[in-house]
């Protein structure tokens, strides 16, 4: 539990506001994008949905000691005249190689 607690956690210094954006600026329906890890990591993305954006994602730990699996919405809205707030919703499962699974969502900051 701490350690997928921290894992998750870990991942929120890194908001869509705080990112600064790299090609491709605005993916395309379909789009894909798999990493093969020198851990033994494998990632696979994929954007399902352009309006609004949605990304589906799978990842196996190293000798599938873990899987994880979700999906992502990015969501901007304005709070102000002149400000936005960005964030994620989606909801993720990671599954251990003994069965066990633990599921969360997204948090907003």
């Amino acid at each position: 539990m701490k350690l997928v607690s921290s894992f998750i956690l870990g991942g929120l210094h890194v908001m869509p506001h705080k990112c600064r954006s790299r090609a491709p600026l605005n993916p395309v329906l379909g789009e894909t994008y798999q990493a093969h890890k020198k851990d033994g990591c494998k990632i696979y993305l994929e954007q399902t949905s352009h309006h609004p954006p949605n990304s589906n994602f799978l990842m196996y730990g190293p000798n599938k000691s873990f899987e994880i699996i979700g999906f992502a919405e990015t969501i901007a809205k304005m709070t102000g005249l002149n400000s936005i707030k960005g964030y994620r919703e989606g909801k993720s499962i990671i599954k251990f190689k003994d069965g066990t699974l633990m599921t969360w969502l997204c948090p907003e900051m």
